[in-house]
C-alpha cells in the first residue's frame, strides 16, 4: 500500500492520480497501488527515514519574479542565449502547453498547445543540435508527454513542432528531462534517470540512491555543469519525499550527496491550497550561477544561491 500525502494535481487532473492508485476507501486513507507505485512509494519513505545521513543546505533566494498560475508546472529551462527567456512545458489533459516566457515580467512571448490526448511533462533544450532525425543545426526544445510515450522537438522561436519520436522508460511514462547538450537525461517516477542519445535512443542509466537506498519518485531534472572545484551534477525534484526539497545527485555514482531545503519559499508568497503545494520546475543560470524554482500553478519564481 501507499499514503496519499500531498495531492500532485489539480482537480481537473484527478484521472492522473487514479491511474496511479485505485481508491479503496477515501483519499485519507490508504489506497492500493500498481507494482511500481508499490516500489516507488517504498522506496521514497525508506529514503526519507535516512536523511539525517546526508548533508542539507538552505538555499539563499536572492530574487523573486512573477509566474502565471495557470501553468501547471512540468518542465523548466531558461534560454542559454537570453537570461530573461525560459520556457516552461504546462501539465493537464487537455489543458497542456509549452510557452516561451519573458522572465523578469512573466509576459508569455510565444505558446504551442498540445493536442488533447496528451499530458505535457518535462523539456530541455539543446543548443546547435546535431544533424538528424529530430534535428537540425539549430537550437531546438525537446518535451516529453506522461503517458503516451512520445516526445517532440520544437523550434525555439515560435514553438512549431518539427519532429515526433517514441522512447521508453520501465514504468511506460516521461516525467523529467534534461541535457548535457550531447545527451538527454530522462526520469520516470522511479528511481532511475535513462541517459539517452538526441535521438531518445538508450545508452545507458544512473540509477539514484538516498543512503543507500533507491529514490524513487524522481520527477523534474536539470543538469548543472561542473564550475569551479565543482563536479557537474544533476538536481531532482523528488514528488512527496519532501515537498520543498531537491536532490543533489552524483553523475558518477548515481548518490544523493545533498538535499537543498526551499521550505523558507512559503513565507514569500500567499498561503497555498494544499493541492497547490507541488515543488516543481529547476531551471539553471550559467550567467549567474543560480538555479530558477517554482511549482504548479504558483505565482511566484525565485533565483537562489546553492
Amino acid at each position: 500500500v501507499c499514503q496519499i500525502e500531498h495531492w500532485d494535481e489539480m482537480p481537473t487532473a484527478m484521472s492522473r492520480i487514479f491511474s496511479r492508485c485505485a481508491v479503496v476507501a477515501t483519499v485519507l486513507f490508504p489506497v492500493a497501488c500498481s507494482p511500481i507505485d508499490r516500489e516507488t512509494s517504498t522506496e521514497h519513505a525508506a529514503a526519507a527515514r535516512n536523511w539525517q545521513n546526508v548533508p542539507t543546505k538552505e538555499p539563499i533566494v536572492v530574487r523573486s519574479f512573477p509566474h502565471n498560475h495557470s501553468c501547471f508546472t512540468e518542465g523548466l529551462v531558461l534560454d542559454p542565449e537570453d537570461g530573461d527567456v525560459m520556457y516552461e512545458s504546462c501539465g493537464l489533459y487537455n489543458q497542456s502547453n509549452i510557452r516561451r516566457v519573458r522572465v523578469s515580467t512573466g509576459q508569455v512571448l510565444a505558446v504551442h498547445t498540445l493536442p488533447r490526448r496528451y499530458f505535457g511533462e518535462g523539456i530541455t533544450y539543446v543548443s546547435n543540435a546535431g544533424a538528424g532525425q529530430m534535428s537540425s543545426n539549430v537550437s531546438r526544445l525537446y518535451g516529453l508527454t506522461y503517458e503516451a510515450m512520445e516526445g517532440s522537438t520544437y523550434t525555439t522561436q515560435d514553438l512549431t513542432p518539427v519532429a515526433h519520436w517514441s522512447f521508453a522508460t520501465n514504468s511506460r511514462q516521461g516525467w523529467g528531462l534534461t541535457t548535457n547538450q550531447t545527451h538527454l537525461f530522462a526520469s520516470d517516477g522511479t528511481s532511475t534517470i535513462y541517459i539517452w542519445d538526441l535521438h531518445a535512443t538508450e545508452v545507458g542509466r544512473l540509477e539514484v540512491t538516498n543512503d543507500g537506498i533507491p529514490q524513487g519518485q524522481l520527477n523534474e531534472l536539470e543538469y548543472i555543469p561542473a564550475r569551479g572545484d565543482r563536479s557537474a551534477e544533476l538536481m531532482a525534484n523528488v514528488l512527496y519525499a519532501g515537498v520543498y526539497s531537491l536532490a543533489r545527485i552524483s553523475l558518477q555514482t548515481g548518490k544523493i550527496f545533498q538535499w537543498l531545503n526551499f521550505s523558507a519559499v512559503l513565507a514569500l508568497m500567499p498561503p497555498l491550497d494544499p493541492i497547490y503545494q507541488v515543488f516543481n520546475g529547476i531551471a539553471y543560470s550559467p550567467a549567474t550561477d543560480e538555479i530558477y524554482v517554482t511549482g504548479k500553478s504558483w505565482t511566484k519564481m525565485f533565483a537562489a544561491k546553492f
